[in-house]
């Protein structure tokens, strides 16, 4: 575990703060016994502690309180933490009342290494977001570091990412990746506040 996730999440947040957003980070619930998480050198006392900072994400009120999402997970075999998966299969009440219909969202996600599963882990949580009946916003391509080839990094046309190395401490997120990580918070918060305005501009008309 290497924090990796929650460092480019802090990141995406001064993006969209930089377009003038109110942006809450939370986490998801941890549904890891300590014997279990032991294996990964932590207790749920030890991550608590450690992400004391970041609460964690409350009830189906408070999730469909938000105007727009930024999701991000740590790729695990490919795919997305079940963590995550748990938490959205209690979204029950959600769902049924299409309480987030037509709200935008992106993804990101960090992975140990450079064919690790950091793109499939994005599929599979923008898929499970759209179940809510939410708009993917994918990276912009007018980024222009998108088609880097000279340096490691976990940025695609699915969103942000990183590259950890698979170590604690081994290597946080480089500059072109944090650079894509504000850039897209921008992005998100661009197209948030234009569908707003637009809102405001039609019901105006009425």
């Amino acid at each position: 575990m290497t924090g990796n996730t929650y460092e480019l999440a802090k990141v995406i947040a001064d993006g969209c703060r930089l377009e003038g957003a109110e942006v809450d980070i939370r986490r998801f619930p941890e549904t890891m016994s300590d014997e279990a998480l032991k294996k990964w050198g932590i207790t749920n006392a030890g991550l608590n502690e450690l992400f004391k900072e970041v609460p964690v994400i409350g009830d189906q009120k408070e999730f469909a309180s938000y105007d727009a999402y930024f999701f991000g997970t740590p790729t695990f075999s490919c795919t997305i933490a079940p963590q995550i998966g748990y938490y959205f299969s209690t979204l029950g009440d959600i769902w049924m009342t299409a309480a987030c219909e037509g709200k935008l969202f992106s993804v990101f996600s960090s992975v140990s290494e450079q064919q690790g599963g950091g793109d499939t882990s994005k599929l599979d949580l923008m898929g499970t977001v759209l179940n809510l009946g939410m708009l993917f916003v994918g990276f912009p391509p007018s980024f222009e570091g998108l088609t880097t080839t000279t340096k490691i990094h976990g940025v695609s046309k699915l969103g942000a990412g990183t590259i950890s190395g698979g170590k604690k401490d081994d290597k946080k997120p480089n500059e072109l990746e944090e650079k894509a990580a504000r850039y897209a918070g921008q992005h998100l918060a661009k197209l948030t506040k234009k569908m707003f305005q637009t809102e405001i501009n039609e019901n105006s008309k009425k």
